[in-house]
């Protein structure tokens, strides 16, 4: 699935930050791109038959819409209050255990996306490019992070005060302070005449000229 910024696949999303680049928790949840990766879990999660999953898309006439706009007003609002606002939530508010499940799953299928990041440069700059880029990565990095912190706390009721260490390069989850978010994002060194895949930090930001 190619859209605008970004291009998605069951496996892998590549985003060019140049196009679409989300600073806030609010912008992610507002973006296309949101939608369409959690679109893309809910037909995993069906695919697969995961039982608990299923019974919260069940639990919604419009699936997809309505739980991108449960995760905002989860976002904004404590969850007795999301129950007051729409009350056409409150059947599936009711199964928070299975809600918390469904949003840890989700997070862990982001994780488990081989995922692809640039920007396209007018010229090389070297270091100074390349250091802007990482910065870049890592804010969005914590931005996803706290997309997901703020819904799944609100889901539990209270803020975590632990996180678990998650194994490779990922540190994040039920935590406080001092812990850092996921590093793992790939990259993707742009040249003139091709683009070579690299996971892990970027080394270096070339020219894109497949726009």
């Amino acid at each position: 699935m190619k859209k605008y910024g970004y291009q998605l696949t069951d496996k892998m999303i590549i985003m060019n930050f140049t196009e679409v680049y989300c600073k806030s928790v609010t912008e992610v949840l507002n973006s296309d791109s949101f939608k369409n990766v959690l679109n893309s879990f809910i037909n995993h999660s069906k695919k697969h038959d995961k039982t608990n999953i299923i019974k919260i898309i069940e639990l919604l006439s419009n699936p997809l819409e309505d739980l991108v706009d449960l995760f905002r007003l989860l976002h904004a609002f404590d969850y007795e209050e999301v129950k007051h606002i729409n009350p056409k939530y409150e059947r599936v508010l009711l199964e928070r255990g299975n809600l918390y499940f469904f949003v840890e799953e989700f997070y862990d299928y982001w994780r488990k996306l081989e995922r692809y990041s640039y920007i396209v440069a007018k010229k090389v700059e070297g270091g100074v490019q390349s250091g802007i880029f990482m910065a870049t990565n890592q804010t969005f990095t914590e931005v996803i992070l706290k997309t997901y912190r703020s819904i799944s706390e609100k889901i539990a009721g209270h803020k975590f005060l632990v996180y678990r260490q998650l194994p490779a390069d990922h540190a994040e989850r039920h935590g406080g302070s001092g812990c850092q978010g996921l590093s793992g994002c790939g990259c993707i060194r742009c040249q003139s005449g091709g683009i070579e895949r690299k996971r892990g930090r970027i080394l270096h930001i070339g020219r894109n000229e497949r726009r």
